[in-house]
């Protein structure tokens, strides 16, 4: 059943789906059944159930715009929870958060997990690690990534490809997915057929690849391991659930090829400044805001035609070669 429950201080409320109530110990948990998300969910504000063991919280953040939250997830099993994650443009964003927990029954939280390095998944971290009594854990380049911003986040074991953590009945695997980041992890729920996708697939829209930390080679890459995996069910880093993840997955690798073709077609023209392509393909209207986002896209795909060896630069300006 879909649908937001009743008012006051159920703490049910908000939450999309069927699922036990209570601060009851974790082995009474039981897995609940998935609903279509709601109209809140479809808004990208109200949690939602995303699969037997996995739940979306969006979280207002300090996100690119025009997004203004980043999902944060908990997955739970029958002897504890790893909260995928955490966002939060400030404390009291991550109240739902709290909220989704005490729905869940309060379950002991064996990890909070960070897919990367980017501020908008990981700036409460701290906060997320000392509330719940969780070490972070992430790649093993993350922390460092992190700066000044690392202190007082408590850091487990670092994740890699293949990794697993067993909560009972259900397990959450690692799967190294670069490309957005160099140092994105996804998560894969195998007894839900659940991805948890990160920035490696976006709920609306497309994912920013900027270089040089972004790397669209790697990134497509990364993207074709969702096909192999044939997800059921995917929670992206922003926007609503995605149902058809297989498909979102396809259609985003097909726009991104559509945009290399059409910067081919410019280099044989004989168009070589990066600016020009810009404005060729995204014509004068683009915003101020939104600007340094389609250079960071040209300059993508011009830096993975160079490392193809189909494209040079010379004197900033680019050619075919």
């Amino acid at each position: 059943m879909t649908g937001t429950r009743g008012p006051g201080s159920n703490p049910e409320r908000g939450l999309h789906g069927p699922f036990p109530a209570g601060n009851g110990p974790a082995r009474s948990w039981r897995p609940w059944a998935p609903g279509r998300a709601g109209s809140g969910a479809g808004e990208g504000r109200s949690a939602e159930v995303v699969s037997r063991h996995v739940v979306r919280v969006p979280l207002a953040s300090t996100t690119l715009p025009p997004a203004d939250h980043t999902n944060a997830y908990v997955v739970r099993g029958e002897e504890g929870a790893v909260v995928w994650d955490a966002p939060g443009r400030d404390e009291r964003a991550l109240a739902p958060l709290w909220e989704a927990l005490r729905a869940l029954g309060e379950p002991p939280v064996r990890a909070v997990v960070l897919s990367h390095a980017h501020p908008d998944h990981v700036e409460r971290a701290a906060e997320v690690c000392r509330r719940t009594g969780a070490p972070a854990r992430a790649h093993p380049s993350l922390p460092s990534r992190l700066g000044r911003a690392r202190d007082g986040i408590p850091w487990g074991e670092p994740l890699g490809e293949g990794d697993r953590i067993d909560l009972g009945g259900v397990s959450l695997v690692i799967l190294f997915t670069p490309g957005h980041a160099p140092d994105h992890l996804v998560g894969w729920v195998p007894e839900d057929r659940a991805l948890l996708a990160g920035d490696l697939l976006a709920g609306e829209g497309t994912v920013a690849i900027a270089p040089p930390e972004g790397d669209l080679g790697l990134y497509l890459a990364s993207l074709g391991r969702v096909e192999a995996l044939a997800p059921k069910v995917a929670g992206p880093g922003h926007g609503p659930t995605l149902r058809d993840p297989v498909r979102a997955a396809r259609e985003t690798y097909e726009h991104r090829m559509m945009r290399e073709r059409e910067i081919l077609a410019l280099l044989r023209e004989g168009v070589g400044d990066p600016d020009e392509m810009v404005r060729r393909i995204y014509g004068d209207t683009l915003s101020a805001r939104v600007l340094p986002f389609a250079r960071a896209t040209v300059a993508a795909h011009l830096a993975k035609l160079a490392g193809e060896g189909r494209a040079r630069e010379e004197g900033g300006l680019w050619r075919t070669t």
